[in-house]
């Protein structure tokens, strides 16, 4: 029996920075597209570094003194597809 693949919606908390501030902090929360749901122990992945995060129990993840930038996120679960 082949895992059913579901959707994964990434929500994004922007986080606000003194403009003198040179580093912020990513969080964010990862949840089932379809039910909505929480998705723990997801892993996110910053692409193109070695930075990223898992989600705890609540789907909510931080990644810390990262350099202010824009940045791409990979979002992996077994039973999911890579997002």
């Amino acid at each position: 029996m082949s895992p059913r693949y579901l959707p994964i919606l990434l929500l994004l908390l922007p986080v606000l920075l003194p403009a003198a501030e040179l580093t912020g902090t990513l969080e964010g929360q990862v949840v089932d597209g379809n039910t909505r749901q929480p998705l723990p122990a997801a892993n996110v992945h910053l692409l193109d570094t070695e930075r990223g995060a898992i989600t705890g129990e609540d789907g909510r993840f931080t990644i810390p003194e990262l350099p202010v930038g824009i940045y791409r996120l990979q979002v992996s679960m077994i039973g999911y597809e890579t997002t």
